[in-house]
C-alpha cells in the first residue's frame, strides 16, 4: 500500500523503519521505539494474549482462529489486501520428481498429524499442506506481487 493511499484511506501516514529481522523490530514495538509494526502470528499472538500487545488487524483473507475479533485488512477497508507469512520445505532444484513426491507426501501425512496440528495451532500458525506443484505456482504468484510492491517502492 503506498504511502499516499494509507493517507488517504486511513486518515494517517506511516514511515518504514528498517530492522535487521522480525525480534529487533518486536523489541522496538516493546520498548516504545516504533509505534506498530506487521508481526507473524507465532511471534505476536503470545505477547497480544499475555496483554502486551494489541492487535489492530490481520493480514489474511480471513480472520486468524486464534484471534476470531480482530479484522482482516480487507474488512478495515482495503478491498484485496493479503500478506501472509508461509514457510516451505524445498530441496534442490535437481532433486528426482519421485523423491520430491515421498517426500512431499510424508511432510503432508506429517503436519495433517493431531499432534503437530495441535503444536501448530498453539503457535498462531494455520497449516495449509499442497503439492509441489501447487506451492511452486504459490511462489510464483508470490514473486510477481511482492516484485512490484518492492519495484513500486523501489526497495
Amino acid at each position: 500500500m503506498s504511502g499516499e493511499l494509507l493517507k488517504q484511506r486511513a486518515n494517517t501516514t506511516a514511515q518504514h523503519i528498517n530492522y535487521k529481522g522480525g525480534g529487533p523490530a518486536m523489541n522496538g514495538l516493546l520498548g516504545g521505539e516504533i509505534q506498530a509494526i506487521f508481526a507473524s502470528a507465532p511471534t505476536a499472538i503470545p505477547l497480544i494474549k499475555a496483554g502486551k500487545l494489541r492487535a489492530l488487524a490481520v493480514t489474511g483473507a480471513k480472520r486468524a482462529a486464534d484471534l476470531p475479533d480482530v479484522p482482516t485488512i480487507a474488512e478495515l477497508g482495503f478491498p484485496g489486501y493479503l500478506a501472509t507469512n508461509w514457510y516451505s520445505f524445498i530441496a534442490p532444484a535437481s532433486t528426482p520428481p519421485a523423491i520430491v513426491k515421498k517426500l512431499n507426501a510424508a511432510i503432508v501425512s506429517a503436519i495433517n498429524d493431531q499432534a503437530t496440528l495441535t503444536r501448530l495451532s498453539a503457535q498462531g500458525m494455520e497449516p495449509d499442506p499442497s503439492t509441489s506443484e501447487e506451492m511452486r505456482a504459490f511462489v510464483t504468484k508470490e514473486y510477481d506481487t511482492w516484485g512490484k510492491v518492492a519495484r513500486t517502492l523501489k526497495f
